[in-house]
């Protein structure tokens, strides 16, 4: 890990009782990863960009160059802000899937994701009023604009 830019090798192993095996290497410059079972989503930071990759299947995929802070990932599926601004918090939505992206809706601030297939999200969001519109995208359905003037998507598990 290099210290002084705080990123590092992102390694997999298969830990059995006395060993490990099977090593692989996953990516470089990695400052924060999250593990979903056998998949990895992985963040670097590049100046005033993220750079987000996927390990899934064996291979390793970088997503976006300019990715947000937000995203999701659900049974495969990553949702994430691409093109992502600092100045509103809002970025382009983005769903990536068996090695494809697909954009889903722009000035995007906020997401849920439900399914790995159903995503709520507000657009057009209003940094000075603090309220966008609540959107709704199932399968391959076009979003539908569900609300006006909300302030948060409040998740409960």
């Amino acid at each position: 890990m290099d210290q002084e830019d705080n990123e590092g090798t992102l390694y997999r192993y298969t830990v059995e009782f006395d060993s490990l095996k099977d090593k692989t290497k996953i990516c470089d410059d990695v400052s924060s990863f999250i593990v979903y079972g056998e998949d990895v989503v992985t963040r670097s930071n590049s100046y005033d960009d993220t750079i987000m990759g996927l390990y899934t299947g064996g291979k390793y995929y970088e997503v976006s160059d300019s990715a947000g802070y937000q995203f999701q990932y659900s049974r495969g599926t990553l949702y994430y802000l691409d093109d992502f601004s600092n100045k509103d918090g809002s970025g382009t939505l983005m769903k990536f899937r068996n090695g494809k992206s697909e954009k889903i809706d722009t000035d995007v601030f906020d997401i849920f994701v439900r399914s790995e297939n159903d995503v709520v999200y507000i657009k057009d969001y209003n940094t000075k009023r603090n309220y966008g519109d609540l959107y709704h995208k199932r399968g391959n359905s076009e979003p539908t604009r569900i609300d006006t003037d909300v302030s948060n998507i409040i998740r409960i598990y």
